[in-house]
């Protein structure tokens, strides 16, 4: 038989004292297992089971409680490791038909009125 004070010592391996209790209270209800005083090994997996589905990131969690009733110790947790950066690949731009606008601008032929001499005035 599993106790309560087992039960959220190894909830606060995950959570903080008071969300452990609320996520325990939380479990025990959805299970079926609120009245119960002490767990047997099928509550305590029913309870694990139930824990797993109710927030993410909780295998660890679910292996320890499970470890509780088995002859097994919980696998201990990997440490996560940054995510490799991704590399971006370059931009390309579009291929079209016109020459891009700077060489555009150069070819262009010079204004005729400004090639022109200006006209005095009578």
């Amino acid at each position: 038989m599993v106790s309560r004070d087992k039960l959220l010592a190894v909830m606060e391996t995950r959570y903080d004292y008071y969300s452990a209790r609320a996520v325990l209270a939380d479990a025990l209800g959805r299970s079926g297992l609120a009245d119960k005083g002490a767990l047997d090994a099928a509550d305590v997996r029913k309870l694990a089971a139930t824990v797993g589905g109710l927030a993410p990131k909780t295998e660890t969690l679910v292996a320890a409680l499970t470890a509780l009733v088995a002859d097994t110790p919980a696998p201990v947790a990997a440490p996560v490791e940054a995510p490799t950066p991704v590399e971006e690949a370059p931009v390309l731009e579009a291929a079209t038909d016109e020459a891009p606008a700077e060489e555009a601008v150069a070819d262009a032929p010079a204004d005729e009125e400004a090639e022109k001499p200006k006209k005095k005035k009578k």
